[in-house]
């Protein structure tokens, strides 16, 4: 049987405390716990971007077979760079 994690009222999980749970516990606390925030389309992947307490996740999605790939968690806002070509802010004299 497998817990699924619930944080109410409780301090934010940091980054490497949520890559030590298992693959299996790390999706369960992203469904729970992270805002979907922004996403990206590669020639093979469609990758959503999470923000899950104080960090990030990019899950990768195969086009052809529409599955998980893969994953990356970090916490280093430049890391963010190719989300923000996708920001429009007018611009106003």
């Amino acid at each position: 049987m497998t817990l699924l994690i619930v944080k109410p009222n409780c301090k934010p999980m940091k980054l490497h405390q949520f890559n030590i749970l298992s693959e299996d516990l790390q999706y369960k606390y992203l469904l729970v716990n992270g805002v979907c925030i922004a996403n990206r389309e590669t020639e093979d992947n469609c990758i959503l971007l999470f923000q899950v307490d104080d960090f990030y996740i990019e899950l990768f999605f195969d086009h052809h077979c529409g599955q998980i790939m893969s994953s990356r968690s970090f916490d280093d806002t430049d890391e963010l760079y190719p989300y923000l070509q996708q920001v429009d802010i007018p611009i106003t004299l």
